[in-house]
């Protein structure tokens, strides 16, 4: 993950130039990378891109990188396909400088006209994209203050592998089955406390019977 982000974030970085030019990677952060032809460096990028890919959050600068509908670029909300209205029709190639007006702000009608509501106040706590400001940039939207780092990443993963509001785990707890798994760990443990007890008892028997022996020489 952290090699991914370097590859969207250090576009000055040689490494990252080289890397870019050898397999042809134009867009600042594509939502795939993967090549015909690759090295077994690229093969493990292009294995985790799609989860990395869904943890950038873009930060706008004059929006002419950022894809209106299908990436994430409003915090908190997610891509804004998921909540356009229901009769709306969208075009997949719109991207965020082109919902400004001439006099540069947004589009308030039209933006109306294509998402829900909720939506609207999202986009009012952000700054319209502005050509004095620079270039969109990514940033790593489960950092603290955006930025990228292996604790937030290795947090994020793993809550997402293991989920305790998930239904199954609530199956399981209804079908009785964690209990029958208590008593059989609860009886592992009585064995394996028996079990040294006994270990323990023979020791201090054979040790009894060797000073006995040991007293009638």
């Amino acid at each position: 993950m952290k090699l991914c982000f370097a590859i969207v974030d250090k576009n000055d970085s040689f490494w990252v130039h080289l890397l870019r030019q050898k397999y042809k990677v134009l867009e600042p952060c594509p939502s795939s990378i993967a090549r015909s032809n690759y090295s077994h460096l690229w093969r493990s990028l292009t294995k985790v891109w799609s989860s990395f890919h869904g943890f950038i959050l873009w930060s706008i600068g004059d929006g002419s990188l950022i894809w209106f509908w299908h990436v994430l670029w409003l915090p908190n909300l997610g891509r804004l396909v998921d909540w356009k209205l229901p009769n709306a029709t969208i075009n997949d190639n719109l991207l965020v400088k082109d919902m400004l007006i001439v006099a540069g702000d947004w589009n308030w009608p039209l933006l109306r006209q294509l998402l829900l509501l909720v939506v609207i106040p999202h986009i009012q706590n952000l700054l319209a994209p502005c050509s004095t400001v620079g270039s969109d940039r990514c940033t790593w939207s489960v950092g603290k203050n955006v930025l990228f780092s292996v604790k937030s990443t290795y947090t994020q993963l793993a809550k997402g592998s293991w989920d305790p509001k998930d239904s199954k785990w609530d199956a399981i707890w209804r079908s009785g089955s964690v209990a029958i798994l208590s008593s059989l760990l609860t009886l592992l443990s009585l064995m394996v406390f028996f079990s040294v007890i006994a270990h323990l008892g023979a020791n201090i028997l054979w040790q009894l019977l060797l000073l006995i022996r040991a007293q009638r020489c």
